[in-house]
């Protein structure tokens, strides 16, 4: 796993972008290279590490998984609550609800981690797309390896494959293989919000 400098008095890398490109040049990979394994264009790519424009759920998951990092190493540290919480015995069996820190991942998306504890190459999180939030564009899609699980527990949203979508609304989930191009879309008038698990392990 490569670590992105930021903690402990290292340089920071200021944005997402900057985070990519880092861990990318950690990586050895070229623009060319890291699109043919995200299954996008190298224009994509450097739009993303520009700060352009800001990579959609699915592919910044597959980013994660190609780059070897953490979701939480390319986010920059929220501060911590003023108060400090009674001591909790749990180990790393539990995330407590005061402790899921929000992540802006695009325009109109946001996300809360879930695990408890980091896992390669799982992620366990609850997304919240705004009133016409998606991917970044109207034929973006996404292709990786691995399978994605999710539960819609507020509103609805579109999940779009190549040959259809399917509208999920509250209480209805999912499941996949995320080698099936694909990608997501609130069409509605109100924010969605879902539960979603995905694995890279195949």
């Amino acid at each position: 796993m490569i670590e992105i400098p930021g903690e402990e008095g290292a340089p920071q890398a200021q944005t997402l972008g900057d985070r990519l490109r880092l861990a990318r040049n950690q990586r050895g990979m070229s623009v060319r290279k890291l699109a043919a394994e995200l299954g996008c264009s190298p224009s994509h790519v450097s739009q993303f590490e520009r700060g352009i424009s800001e990579p959609s759920i699915s592919l910044l998951t597959a980013l994660v998984d190609v780059l070897d990092v953490t979701m939480d190493s390319l986010f920059p540290k929220q501060d911590e609550p003023m108060a400090t919480p009674a001591p909790d015995t749990t180990g790393n069996l539990v995330r407590r609800s005061h402790r899921r820190p929000e992540i802006k991942i695009g325009d109109g998306v946001r996300s809360q981690v879930l695990l408890p504890v980091e896992e390669d190459g799982i992620d366990f999180c609850e997304y919240v797309y705004d009133p016409g939030a998606g991917s970044l564009s109207a034929t973006g899609t996404l292709s990786h390896p691995g399978r994605e699980y999710g539960v819609i527990t507020e509103g609805a949203i579109d999940v779009e494959f190549d040959d259809e979508v399917i509208t999920l609304r509250e209480g209805d989930s999912i499941a996949f293989d995320s080698a099936r191009p694909h990608r997501f879309h609130n069409r509605s008038s109100a924010p969605a919000r879902m539960i979603w698990f995905s694995s890279s392990k195949l």
